[in-house]
């Protein structure tokens, strides 16, 4: 998924097992596998911290990377949060999570036009 992915550091302590488990699936479906793209992948990830409202800043590169703007869509995937622009999920993303997003979309929208704020 083009996204970013927010997880708890004790979550690393998984990665040994994920990547074992995503070899032992290449295996299975005759696909190649690279576990230095899976080790750089996973543990390519920014510690990022809350200030005392709970907000943290997103760091510029992943704004830049992943077109981030004015709305986002954070979506519980069990021990990860997945954030997607709406665009982008709208485009390529997870079918299931579009109705969601696009439903969400209208109601911020609507709240921020009820303000006399962005339509």
């Amino acid at each position: 998924w083009e996204c970013v992915s927010a997880f708890g550091t004790s979550r690393k302590k998984d990665f040994n097992a994920l990547i074992e488990q995503a070899r032992q699936d290449a295996l299975a479906a005759d696909k190649p596998f690279d576990r230095l793209t899976w080790q750089a992948q996973l543990n390519a990830f920014d510690k990022v911290s809350f200030d005392d409202s709970g907000r943290f800043i997103m760091p510029p590169d992943l704004v830049e990377t992943y077109g981030i703007d004015d709305a986002l869509y954070w979506h519980s995937v069990g021990d990860h949060i997945v954030v997607f622009t709406p665009e982008t999920l709208y485009e390529s993303g997870p079918a299931f999570m579009r109705a969601r997003c696009r439903r969400l979309e209208r109601e911020a929208r609507a709240k921020a036009a009820a303000k006399g704020g962005a339509k």
